[in-house]
């Protein structure tokens, strides 16, 4: 008997090809590597979420709009719902809790996860 299952978000339950290559790059107009250093300073919580935005050139706001209207899940929250009846649920990811929490949990109840292991220590629930 399955007694966890444990998800990745970023491209396994979240629609969205490769966060900074396929996703940031596409309305931030700085360059790749750029990007992809301060997401993984963001990612492992050496710079917050507004130093994050203001170094790639946007408002916090401005940049969440576009990332939450690019990055959708896969499956819906029935999906869990019914899982979560056999075994627990666990998501682990590095993307930031922050947008963990905009892009996934604002659509999925995180009550249907026993677990969420996400970025960095300070992010374990």
């Amino acid at each position: 008997m399955v007694e966890i299952i444990a998800f990745d978000l970023n491209g396994v339950l979240l629609r969205s090809g490769h966060l900074v290559s396929e996703v940031l790059m596409s309305f931030v107009g700085k360059p790749y590597h750029f990007i992809k250093k301060q997401y993984l300073k963001y990612s492992l919580g050496k710079i917050s979420r507004d130093e994050f935005w203001k170094s790639v050139g946007m408002k916090p706001s401005e940049g969440e709009k576009l990332l939450s209207e690019k990055v959708i899940p896969i499956v819906g929250t029935s999906f869990f719902e019914k899982l979560s009846k056999s075994c627990k649920l666990a998501i682990l990811s590095n993307m930031p809790k922050e947008w963990t929490d905009l892009l996934f949990f604002s659509r999925i109840p995180p009550s249907l996860f026993n677990l969420n292991m996400l970025s960095y220590p300070e992010t374990l629930e």
